[in-house]
């Protein structure tokens, strides 16, 4: 060891040096074991080892990897009495006034408590634990959906239970009998204890539950006869047995068909049979005298007719484009528009074909009464004619006028032919027939075969052309030379105008 009691007269001698040299050379070497030292009194570590020097972070707190407190030890701030304590199988955390504890566990018991709250997990929770925990979002258990032991959905409300299963064909939810004093839902009447093919509506009503449903496809593999139809779907709603509905639906020749039945066991028969129940896919198409409904603002609403043959033979509907109320004949053999008679607010017409006419009524007749004055022609011309007196009188009822004439001549005058009195007030329309009239012609020399005279309107005219009727004539006109001077004009008619 060097020396140490060094003297002012004291000479340093080699093996001095050497001793101090030496104990430097010992003290490094210590210092730099223990800073290598992770073990023994030397070494500072964060692991839970005995007889270590305990590590600090920067901020000077503790590094440790576990505290190994004794029964009855504590660490936290006893002086303000937040602080975790042990007692035997028990931890606390604690605080306020250091008797109450925040959070207790029991590592005998796996109790778990907040303050004085039991805390569930799932070592604790389950059959017997005390836990009340019977509603979720407000519905009690009985309210909620479960599985059954056959991995099936069980719904339930009230006393009514619905069991939902999956079709294994179309991976859909299907809705099984399985209902508890409600209503239950077959979809097979396999589920009815039934055999395809041999079954009737009967079977069917009488195996089925009261307050049930059947809702099953018919197929062509089913032989059964008891269906309307080869195909099809059945809907039976059986609520008692004495009412009970059947409802049977397909499709023939692209038409939509339904028939309906009934059921009641007081009654006899029991089944009335199946009822067919005429509908279309075209609000324009039927199949007998119904009803129908407009179904957008384009189309009709009334009824239409069928003759015995099915053949469309007449309607009476309501056209909603033009708000009129129509009545139509159709022509049975092709189905053609034969006549209508439509009412609207602003007109009241008829149709045949393809002409359309006013109908009048006292609302819209047009009636017209007065005086025309008649024009004696014989060729078109009047030249030196003279009258003694003229009169002519009309009326206008709808399309029809109705004339008066009586004319008296003074003289005849120059011109000759045929004779026609001019100046009717309207135009006679086009078609046939062309008029009616009863007239007389006085001072005339007629000759012997002729008996009568006619007054004419011929189409599109306005004026009366005077034939001469008798034996073997035919489409003669009256003319100037077998009237006199002083000869009378008098007859009365009527003709049609457009």
């Amino acid at each position: 060891m060097a020396k140490t009691d060094w003297q002012l007269g004291d000479t340093v001698q080699p093996e001095d040096l050497n001793q101090l040299g030496q104990e430097i050379n010992d003290n490094t070497s210590a210092i730099s074991e223990h800073i290598a030292a992770t073990t023994g009194v030397h070494g500072a570590t964060s692991e839970a080892m005995p007889n270590t020097i305990v590590q600090r972070d920067f901020a000077g707190r503790v590094k440790a990897n576990g505290v190994n407190f004794e029964n009855g030890s504590r660490i936290g701030d006893e002086q303000h009495r937040t602080y975790i304590r042990t007692s035997g199988n028990r931890f606390d955390a604690v605080t306020s006034d250091g008797q109450n504890y925040v959070l207790s566990a029991r590592a005998d018991t796996d109790e778990l408590y907040f303050k004085s709250n039991k805390i569930f997990h799932s070592g604790n929770d389950g059959s017997g634990s005390g836990l009340d925990a019977d509603m979720v979002d407000g519905f009690q258990a009985n309210q909620l959906a479960k599985k059954n032991p056959g991995n099936e959905i069980l719904l339930r409300w009230a006393t009514n239970e619905l069991q939902i299963d999956v079709d294994s064909t179309q991976n859909l939810p299907v809705a099984k009998a399985n209902s508890v004093n409600g209503w239950r839902i077959y979809n097979d009447i396999t589920e009815l204890g039934l055999t395809p093919g041999s079954e009737t509506m009967e079977d069917i009503v009488i195996a089925m539950a009261n307050r049930s449903m059947l809702i099953f496809w018919k197929t062509t593999t089913n032989a059964s006869s008891a269906y309307p139809a080869n195909t099809g779907l059945l809907i039976v709603t059986k609520y008692h047995n004495t009412r009970v509905v059947l409802e049977f639906f397909s499709r023939e020749s692209g038409i939509s068909a339904v028939w309906v039945g009934y059921y009641d066991s007081n009654q006899t028969p029991n089944f009335t049979g199946w009822n067919k129940v005429a509908v279309t896919d075209s609000i324009n198409e039927f199949l007998g005298i119904q009803k129908f409904q407009a179904r957008a603002s384009d189309n009709h609403a009334g009824t239409q007719l069928l003759d015995p043959n099915g053949r469309l033979v007449g309607a009476y509907y309501y056209q909603m484009p033009t708000g009129r109320l129509i009545m139509r004949k159709y022509t049975p053999s092709t189905g053609e528009i034969e006549s209508d008679l439509w009412i609207q607010a602003t007109e009241f017409k008829y149709r045949v074909f393809n002409n359309s006419y006013d109908v009048w009524h006292s609302g819209n007749l047009p009636y017209e009464t007065g005086n025309w004055t008649p024009v004696v022609k014989f060729g078109g011309n009047n030249d030196g004619l003279s009258y003694v007196h003229r009169y002519g009188r009309y009326t206008r009822i709808g399309n029809t006028v109705y004339w008066v004439v009586y004319v008296g001549l003074q003289t005849k005058g120059t011109s000759t032919g045929a004779v026609t009195i001019e100046g009717l007030p309207f135009v006679s329309h086009a078609g046939l027939p062309i008029s009616v009239s009863v007239g007389v012609v006085e001072s005339a020399s007629l000759p012997a075969n002729v008996y009568g005279i006619q007054y004419m309107v011929l189409n599109n005219d306005n004026k009366i052309t005077l034939r001469v009727l008798g034996s073997n004539i035919s489409n003669t006109a009256l003319t100037s030379s077998t009237l006199a001077d002083t000869s009378h004009f008098r007859a009365s008619g009527f003709y049609y105008i457009s």
